[in-house]
């Protein structure tokens, strides 16, 4: 790839059930890719706990990273 082409992009795509400090911990070595422009969707499958809650809140405290919850 050449400095004049566009960057690919891509989707990642985290499914999640009451996981939310790991899902933390998978969106922080996400968050840090480099070379690729990339959203990170968020599917939380009916979590019980505050999993939707975390993500929106390190999405809030990380506003470079496209982050999206489902």
């Amino acid at each position: 790839m050449t400095p004049t082409e566009p960057r690919p992009f891509v989707s990642l795509v985290v499914c999640v059930y009451n996981r939310p400090r790991q899902v933390v911990d998978c969106l922080d070595c996400l968050a840090v890719q480099q070379g690729v422009e990339f959203e990170i969707i968020v599917v939380d499958d009916g979590s019980t706990d505050d999993t939707a809650g975390v993500v929106r809140g390190f999405a809030a405290a990380n506003p470079g990273t496209r982050i999206r919850v489902v």
